[in-house]
């Protein structure tokens, strides 16, 4: 008789409405609260970053209204779900690890490279950053924001696939 693995199965479930939460909050931001801030640098940039201080109230922050809280579950939750997906079928485990690889190193570049690189973009102007260097680094962290996005659809879509196997041995 097979052995169930209840606690991955709970943990896989868990790991994926977590990561569509994930993937719809980034495409959220990206469509949504990104070009408020981002369509025109450095003029844009530090208005929306002015806006932030002096009206908190009425500017988007999903850093501190939502990443802060999903990211960390999220990536705890990833780790767990790698670490159960051990003791399951090979194919079954294949899958999982590359999804579970693939949004701990995402989330790992979120927490060293995207948040400061938006908080220096933020403070910019206190940092006395020319305005070419703020549009150049504005671009560069919208674009490998979205190419962010990409790989965490991929990853998505290999927990998906794992889902679809059994993980009994």
């Amino acid at each position: 008789m097979a052995k169930r693995h209840p606690v991955e199965q709970i943990l896989l479930w868990l790991f994926i409405v977590l990561a569509a939460i994930v993937i719809g909050g980034g495409l959220y931001e990206m469509r949504v609260v990104v070009p408020l801030w981002a369509n025109s640098p450095p003029e844009s940039v530090w208005y929306f970053a002015s806006q932030r201080v002096t009206n908190p109230q009425y500017t988007p922050n999903s850093g501190l209204r939502f990443w802060i809280f999903v990211t960390p579950a999220h990536l705890l939750v990833s780790v767990a779900t790698l670490i159960a997906s051990f003791k399951t079928r090979r194919e079954h485990r294949r899958w999982l690890i590359m999804s579970t690889a693939i949004f701990i190193a995402l989330h790992l570049a979120a927490i060293l490279y995207f948040v400061p690189a938006i908080d220096t973009i933020f403070n910019s102007r206190n940092l006395n950053m020319s305005p070419a260097e703020v549009a150049s680094k504005a671009r560069w962290w919208v674009n490998l924001t979205w190419g962010r996005f990409v790989i965490g659809f991929v990853g998505f879509l290999c927990g998906l696939r794992a889902m679809t196997i059994s993980s009994e041995q």
